[in-house]
Parts: C-alpha cells; structure tokens; sequence
C-alpha cells in the first residue's frame, strides 16, 4: 500500500488494511459495514466522527480512548478545548476528509498532567453513509509510547509532529 510509508505503528497499518478490505471497488467502506464487522482489537482505539456545519461530533469513542482521555466524548464536538486556531484546522481536514477520496496520518505530541510528552499517531478517513445521512469519518489512534491510563489520564495535546495526507481513490 502506497500510504503505509505515512504510517509508524502496526496498529495503524492494522486499522488501515482494515479499512481497506471492507471496500467494494474503489468505494468507501460503509459505516454500517464498518461497525457490523469491527476488528475487536481495533475498535477499542476508534473514534467516529458525524460532520456537521457546526463541527464533526464524536459519535462512538473506543473504550480504550475513553480511559486514556479519563471521559466519554460521545456527542461532543471533536477537538472541543483546543484554541481556535487548531480547532479550525481540525474542522476544515474533517470536512475535506468526508468530502474527498483522502485520509490523513498525523503524528501528534500530548502531555500528560504531571508534564511528561507522549506521541500519539493517528489515521483518520471517511466511511460511506446512506443517502441523505451525514457524512462520516473514522479515526484510529494509538500512543508510540507506554501510556499509563491513570498517570496520563486528562493528558493535552500540545503540537503536530507530522501530518500527511493520504490518497485513498475514488
């Protein structure tokens, strides 16, 4: 795969050969697909995401996530808290995301409470809806470091180590 050069973690090649086999063709893969055949080991760090005008809602949030982060964001703005700068970032790769054939690999550094950083690399790309239906994203990430769940519970995003787009076909 010609985007597995973006990607540093077998996690996320994992999440994106996923993905991959459940497309049709060169459609998406269905978000109805996606959730009925969920890899278990991978589901536990997704997040879905419905784009909305106002923002892309967290619409499912793996529990491993849950408890990294020390709450359930499910229905919540995703990247609510960040400044604005980022948080308008955040928006305009969503919607170019659910509106393109492309997916993002980011590679992102978090501090935890007590102030020590850890890199988190995530993948994120769209999923096939119902006509009419909002658009939707996955969102797969995973800590390059040994996160603790207590001790980095609550932990910030701090800065974009990488980003790179990747061409996903029609």
């Amino acid at each position: 795969m010609e985007n597995d050069s973006l990607i540093e973690t077998e996690s996320c090649r994992a999440f994106y050969a996923h993905w991959n086999a459940l497309r049709v063709g060169d459609a998406m893969p269905h978000t109805r697909e996606f959730l009925d055949l969920a890899d278990p080991t991978l589901i536990l760090f997704t997040t879905i995401l419905e784009v909305t005008a106002s923002g892309s809602i967290i619409r499912f949030m793996g529990t491993a996530l849950v408890e990294l982060w020390g709450s359930d964001h499910t229905n919540t703005i995703f990247g609510a808290g960040l400044p604005e700068p980022a948080i308008d970032t955040l928006r305009a790769n969503c919607d170019f995301i659910a509106t393109h054939p492309c997916g993002m690999a980011e590679l992102a550094e978090f501090t935890n409470p007590s102030g020590r950083p850890f890199f988190m690399e995530s993948i994120m790309l769209p999923l096939a809806v119902d006509e009419g239906r909002p658009l939707r994203l996955c969102s797969f990430s995973h800590s390059l470091d040994e996160v603790d769940a207590y001790e980095d519970k609550g932990s910030k995003y701090r800065t974009k180590r990488r980003v790179g787009w990747m061409d996903v076909g029609s």
